[in-house]
């Protein structure tokens, strides 16, 4: 199941239908993503000051209600991060600065990255499989943003653990991005809907705390480098995520 997606000119019907639909999902969605982490944020904030004010205080309660706050913060600065990334790349063209990239040394350094990431635990075996360097003419920045999208819903959807590879290559004139789990899957109905802005699988949302911008934000940065977003999965089994990216970064008049 790939990503692409022709998009309808914005001036006829069916476009300007399909612009309104994305800017009231994202408004909806943001908003209701935002109340939620925003209201359990201060909850957990709550509950550390009131402990601070019992005597004696409880430290060792203390210190867990602090661990959850700060845990609460960092997913709310990442959902802030998420959603001005995804806002971005949906209604303006980012300034690429295509240069020489080792796709395969970046992806070694995402690999390296998530060794340590909350997404993974000591159940998840975590693979970097790029023997030779892929060179190539791309946006380091928003690649990175890409590969971590999808080795962290990697991580997060396999939540009994098990190997998560991401395997970099050349293949016919392109560079291939392969992240593969053994998790949860997707449903086959639905696999063409997990690219959009806050969609997220049926089966995801009782696994892992999610928005369902990871693989927007990474199909967009496919589309802004002529690339393509494909999908393979089985429920119960797992998913194959395949990123193909010319090698050659895109003509200023294409």
């Amino acid at each position: 199941m790939s990503s692409r997606d022709p998009h309808p000119d914005a001036k006829s019907p069916s476009g300007a239908d399909r612009e309104r639909a994305i800017r009231e999902a994202f408004v909806h969605g943001s908003a209701e993503a935002l109340r939620i982490r925003f209201a359990t944020l201060k909850g957990y904030g709550q509950l550390v000051h009131r402990q601070l004010q019992r005597t004696p205080v409880e430290l060792e309660r203390t210190l867990e209600l602090a661990d959850k706050f700060e845990q609460q913060l960092h997913d709310f600065e990442a959902l802030l991060l998420a959603y001005l990334n995804a806002a971005h790349l949906q209604w303006r063209t980012p300034e690429l600065s295509p240069a020489p990239v080792d796709l395969a040394a970046l992806g070694q350094q995402s690999v390296q990255h998530y060794l340590s990431a909350p997404e993974r635990t000591p159940q998840h075996s975590l693979y970097a499989d790029a023997p030779a360097p892929v060179l190539g003419n791309w946006d380091e920045k928003w690649l990175g943003e890409a590969i971590a999208a999808l080795l962290s819903n990697a991580l997060k959807y396999s939540p009994d653990g098990g190997e998560v590879r991401l395997s970099v290559r050349r293949q016919n004139g392109h560079a291939l991005v392969t992240v593969t789990d053994h998790g949860i899957g997707i449903p086959p109905d639905e696999q063409a809907l997990v690219f959009r802005p806050f969609v997220r699988g049926s089966n995801a949302t009782d696994v892992a705390p999610g928005i369902g911008l990871g693989l927007f934000i990474t199909s967009r940065v496919a589309d802004f480098h002529d690339g393509q977003l494909e999908v393979e999965s089985t429920p119960s089994h797992g998913s194959t995520f395949r990123l193909r990216l010319p090698l050659e970064p895109r003509r200023p008049d294409a």
